[in-house]
């Protein structure tokens, strides 16, 4: 997975005083499709990232979101 500070690119991504971190993880596709084990890899990523990072564990506010396309057999976790 991976992990960085937007707000360290570009200020106005986030109100004065606070900090906009971005993470995503690569999932094998023949997982993409069963959200359960999509939720215990993103859970996981979270303990990993607030383990790293204690003080992401009390994030104001969080969004998982989970982009696929089978098509082309990719998909991204912005």
């Amino acid at each position: 997975g991976f992990v960085f500070e937007q707000t360290a690119y570009d200020a106005s991504t986030a109100p004065d005083g606070l900090h906009l971190y971005v993470a995503g993880s690569a999932i094998p596709g023949t997982l993409a499709s069963d959200p359960s084990a999509v939720a215990g890899i993103a859970d996981t990523l979270e303990r990993d990232v607030a383990a790293m990072v204690p003080g992401l564990g009390d994030a104001v506010w969080r969004r998982r979101q989970l982009v696929f396309d089978p098509s082309i057999g990719v998909m991204s976790t912005p």
